[in-house]
């Protein structure tokens, strides 16, 4: 009896064990199926039971109230001769990303430092706490394509096909940083997203 009461035991053990890593697995996938980032800055998804590997683009922006009816006509002709150019997996996010000034908040910094002038320094102060909380508040429309492979040197040739085919978009690769702040945005959209440095 003894024997029949810990095979029982066991059995239950096993099925709640089992029950446990299938919540696990479901709430997991549920939120966002990225496993990491490889070394070559790839993105690893797992879905199921397979590993997927994804880069990630930011395409050029067009201003489109600028540009001609034909002008645009031909971005769109373009754009569609691309995707039946390139036959791959390709998924295409729109998301408000936070205002990224740095560059320019730098450029204030070292005139600040270099000024001599009182009002000139006032003027440039204002525009650096200006940048700051455009930095701080401002989101803006971001886009950015992404193109998937079922291991790392398939995603490398799937990329360098896209990359050729895709000239209307003006790719640009972005950082590890970026897309770490991208999937962070993704799953926490009303997060504010500080960067660990």
């Amino acid at each position: 009896m003894a024997a029949l009461n810990a095979a029982a035991a066991r059995q239950e053990e096993r099925k709640e064990k089992n029950q446990s890593w299938r919540e696990r697995r479901n709430s997991t996938r549920a939120i966002y199926p990225v496993r990491g980032i490889t070394e070559n800055g790839y993105i690893e998804l797992v879905n199921s039971r397979f590993t997927i590997y994804a880069e990630i683009f930011q395409p050029r922006t067009y201003d489109l109230d600028e540009l001609t009816t034909d002008d645009a006509d031909a971005l769109e002709a373009r754009a569609w001769a691309t995707h039946l150019a390139y036959t791959g997996s390709i998924k295409e996010i729109f998301q408000s990303f936070p205002e990224n000034n740095q560059k320019q908040q730098q450029y204030f910094k070292r005139l600040i430092e270099r000024t001599s002038s009182p009002t000139l320094l006032e003027m440039q102060e204002r525009e650096l706490n200006r940048l700051k909380q455009l930095e701080k508040t401002y989101r803006k429309l971001s886009s950015w394509i992404w193109v998937f492979g079922d291991t790392e040197t398939e995603l490398e040739s799937n990329a360098d096909t896209f990359r050729k085919s895709a000239d209307v978009y003006g790719l640009q690769e972005i950082t590890v940083a970026e897309k770490k702040m991208m999937l962070h945005l993704m799953n926490n959209p009303e997060v504010t997203y500080v960067e660990a440095e």
